[in-house]
């Protein structure tokens, strides 16, 4: 006969062994998770950025605007033509000179395309438009600063 101390020892036992796969995976969906997760925002599909040497990172600007290869134009991920740009810059702020501008235009555009953009920009009083291009890496990086004279 087995004594009652042995009896409990063995059950105490089994509910542990039953208790680690359930660890495990939860442990493995955390995982997996944690690397399946988006960390950063996502650059549209359509819109391919011309490659870039500098070294300079690009901090992250309160608005942000999208020229893609089909002429389309989003501000802060809002769809707007090049004549409803103006409006769209002035409901951002009260004065849109001190506005720093992060301008993203698939490298397939051509420059007279882009200059009828920055012309608004300039209109507007914007001093500081960054040109973001794609690093080497893929990652977002400043290809250069654009001052409009003005």
């Amino acid at each position: 006969m087995s004594s009652p101390d042995l009896l409990a020892h063995r059950r105490r036992r089994a509910s542990d062994d039953n208790l680690i796969p359930l660890i495990n995976v939860v442990f493995l969906l955390l995982i997996f998770f944690m690397v399946a997760g988006q960390f950063g925002q996502p650059l549209p599909d359509h819109i391919a950025a011309p490659a870039s040497t500098s070294d300079q990172r690009l901090e992250m600007a309160p608005v942000s605007l999208r020229l893609d290869r089909d002429l389309r134009l989003t501000l802060n991920d809002r769809p707007v033509t090049v004549d409803s740009l103006a409006a769209g810059l002035q409901e951002l702020a009260t004065d849109p000179a001190a506005l720093r501008v992060v301008l993203k235009a698939d490298r397939a555009i051509r420059a007279a395309d882009l200059d009828a953009v920055l012309q608004v920009l300039r209109a507007q009083g914007i001093a500081r438009v960054t040109l973001q291009g794609e690093a080497a890496q893929g990652e977002a990086a400043a290809t250069g600063n654009h001052r409009s004279a003005g």
